[in-house]
């Protein structure tokens, strides 16, 4: 199939100039005029934006930690990885006297990328996640990459989860209790927060803003549909909506099925259901859209969707239900949420306690009593924007917690509220948590030098620089080069 090439309107006006009696010429100014072509885009403007919802940050003001003597704060390294990435490295002493050492990643997102990869049954160590995540995109360098969400028995991630505009987990855990002085709740004091990224931008906050923990937890990422034709007035689909088919599950059971990645063996509709055929545009836009360029009822026969691979989706519409779109009609989605602040954004990735909300320590912090929070010595991995709007990634290693210190030089470990100070120090405006522990590990590449993967945090649990010895993750924050 071919893209579709839009005619261009063209109005010229020709003006005849008048000659004189002597056939001079008029002015130019007076002899004729001519109108440039005109384009008009045949798609609505809410298709064409690429703006998503963004904070405003305002610089922050002084900041004077009480768990940590501010004056021992030191920068032992700061290296520049590659374009608007850099890697420093920090030092500390607790008021208990304690030396801690943090890694931190610096991203200024016009620059670099923000990914995320993951694995099914959290079967995957980070580093492997960060190498497979460079085979299956050529062209992208992984500069950095760190451990993310809590993950549960099963292999999936404590929190919602959105990869590359695709739903693989839509909210929360929901065992039904909401109440965080309940152990067997497994939740935060906080809001359950989650970091979204995508198009230079990122933003970290609850699934849904101003609602109850249980509202919050009880809240589903969904996927939106719309449409226009030539009058641009954009619509949505109501209905039960489905993006993609897992493999093996080929039968569309929604309303509305938009598959815009390869199923295997191909989707089976059923008969007088409705496949439009939509090419879809190119460009970075927070809507992903195109036009339907084909239109047919199903007869029973299996649909192949290799194609979607080149840039066609199809949307499947189950039988009796009004037809509303049409070829020539312009069809989008977008992954968003029900107060629509993370709609368009590319990856939602959780973490859980909030540590910092709007230059503030969390007021919440000091209430959290799930996964070790108020103890100290405990490797902790999380992530902040700052109030220059750049995203950092943390890391603090603790070995004595996996008992695999060796050295007196070994940094000590931190609590959850002395990682939060430590985060406002450096200016972040918002953080939150990622699992630690164990799991804690920070793996670095510096693109000047050409170098090679190198650990830069190591895992409590092996205590060593190896790549592959670190625990088994179920997904991660990448830091990559521009796409």
């Amino acid at each position: 199939m071919k893209k579709p090439f839009y005619l261009l309107t063209l109005f010229t006006l020709l003006l005849t100039a008048c000659g004189s009696p002597n056939n001079e010429s008029t002015p130019d100014s007076e002899s004729n005029s001519s109108e440039e072509s005109i384009y008009v885009d045949p798609r609505p403007e809410e298709f064409l934006s690429n703006d998503l919802y963004q904070e405003i940050i305002p610089s922050l003001g002084e900041y004077t930690p009480t768990l940590f003597d501010e004056t021992s704060l030191d920068v032992t390294l700061n290296e520049e990885l590659s374009e608007g990435v850099a890697l420093i490295n920090y030092s500390f002493n607790l008021k208990n006297g304690k030396k801690v050492k943090a890694s931190t990643v610096e991203v200024d997102l016009s620059k670099a990328d923000i990914r995320t990869n993951y694995s099914v049954g959290a079967s995957q160590t980070l580093y492997s996640q960060m190498t497979s995540f460079e085979n299956q995109n050529e062209g992208i360098d992984v500069i950095a990459g760190i451990n993310a969400d809590f993950f549960a028995r099963g292999g999936t991630s404590v929190n919602a989860y959105i990869k590359d505009y695709q739903i693989i987990k839509a909210g929360h855990n929901d065992k039904g209790i909401y109440d965080y002085k309940n152990l067997d709740a497994d939740i935060p004091a906080s809001m359950p927060m989650l970091l979204g990224t995508g198009k230079g931008h990122a933003r970290i906050a609850p699934i849904v803003e101003n609602e109850s923990v249980e509202n919050t937890i009880k809240s589903k990422f969904h996927l939106k549909i719309k449409y226009a034709g030539e009058d641009k007035i954009v619509h949505d689909l109501s209905g039960n909506l489905e993006l993609n088919l897992k493999n093996g599950v080929n039968k569309p059971t929604a309303d509305y099925t938009f598959v815009n990645q390869p199923v295997n063996l191909g989707v089976n509709p059923g008969i007088g259901d409705i496949c439009y055929v939509i090419e879809m545009e190119e460009g970075q836009y927070t809507i992903n859209h195109g036009k339907v360029i084909e239109r047919w009822e199903c007869d029973g026969n299996r649909v192949y969707t290799d194609d979607t691979v080149d840039g066609y989706a199809y949307l499947f519409m189950k039988n009796g239900l009004e037809e509303v779109i049409n070829v020539g009609d312009y069809v989008g989605y977008v992954i968003g949420n029900d107060d629509s602040k993370f709609d368009g954004y590319q990856n939602i990735i959780g973490g859980r306690q909030s540590l910092i909300e709007n230059g503030n320590i969390a007021p919440t912090l000091s209430l959290e009593n799930s996964n070790g929070a108020q103890a100290t010595g405990v490797p902790r991995s999380s992530v902040g924007i700052k109030d220059d709007g750049k995203l950092v990634i943390v890391a603090v290693e603790g070995l004595r917690y996996g008992g695999t210190s060796s050295s007196n030089e070994d940094g000590y470990g931190v609590s959850l509220p002395e990682l939060a100070q430590f985060m406002r120090e450096i200016n972040c405006y918002d953080a939150m948590n990622f699992d630690g522990g164990g799991s804690t590990s920070l793996i670095t590449r510096n693109l000047n030098t050409n170098s090679d993967y190198q650990v830069t945090v190591r895992s409590s649990d092996y205590g060593t620089y190896s790549l592959n010895q670190s625990r088994q993750v179920y997904n991660c924050l990448i830091i990559t080069s521009k796409d």
